[in-house]
């Protein structure tokens, strides 16, 4: 009888960690070239969620945010696990991740618990829209940012968007003497076994300083006249590259 109430219990206990977890296959069509295979979605309480700070920058015109929209996501946490969103947005003034749980409540992850964020196309959320990973960058209070994965493998091409503050004196019958918006730099940057260079300019030269192409991989470039100046260019010949090193 003992022997058959252990048996249920341990039956129950696997049962339980089973529902946390929905094994879910995951596609990119849009070229990262990452594998993400099999996926298992754990409870969002694994990102050690906390009260966001309200974010009001009701005097600074703009957004801080690489998309004002909120979009499915998965967030894949230091340490491995993952955690299925439905709204999920990126700040990239604070490098902070924010989304949306059950209840309707505005949260944001702890700050450097995760390491990607995959987010997924509204109609089909088995296909990767956009990819994120979090890199060192000192110029962050967080002490990383979040780099845009163009090309993914031993050779990553990424983008870093980063929203920075501009303050502009106005006209001293104003009621308010200065008048403050959001912009956005870009820069791309490659990471050759995840050590990040970043790139003065995207062009053939730099490109091939840090990656050193041997003669066949520039004459590919050639035969498939490639600029890799041209960001689309650029992001093949990384895909090129990272089916060589499989």
């Amino acid at each position: 009888m003992r022997l058959i109430y252990l048996l249920i219990a341990v039956f129950l206990c696997w049962f339980s960690a089973q529902a946390q977890t929905q094994p879910v296959q995951i596609s990119d069509p849009g070229g990262t070239g990452g594998n993400y295979g099999s996926v298992s979605y754990y409870d969002p309480s694994k990102v050690g969620q906390k009260n966001t700070t309200v974010l009001t920058y009701a005097d600074v015109e703009g957004t801080p945010f690489w998309n004002e929209k909120w979009y499915p996501a998965v967030l894949v946490l230091k340490g491995g696990n993952s955690v299925k969103l439905q709204n999920v947005k990126l700040n990239i003034y604070t490098s902070d991740v924010l989304y949306i749980d059950n209840k309707g409540t505005e949260l944001e992850a702890i700050a450097g618990i995760v390491q990607k964020v995959i987010f997924f196309s509204e109609k089909d959320t088995s296909k990767v829209f956009a990819k994120f990973e979090a890199f060192p960058d000192t110029k962050i209070k967080n002490g990383y940012a979040f780099y845009r994965v163009l090309a993914d493998g031993k050779y990553k091409l990424l983008e870093l968007q980063r929203a920075l503050i501009r303050t502009v004196p106005l006209n001293e019958l104003e009621a308010k003497k200065t008048a403050s918006s959001f912009y956005t730099t870009s820069n791309y940057a490659i990471a050759v076994d995840n050590i990040v260079s970043p790139l003065r300019a995207l062009n053939s030269a730099n490109i091939t300083a840090m990656v050193n192409p041997d003669k066949e991989a520039e004459q590919w470039i050639k035969d498939n006249k490639l600029n890799l100046r041209k960001e689309t260019d650029a992001v093949t010949f990384f895909q090129y590259l990272n089916l060589l090193k499989k």
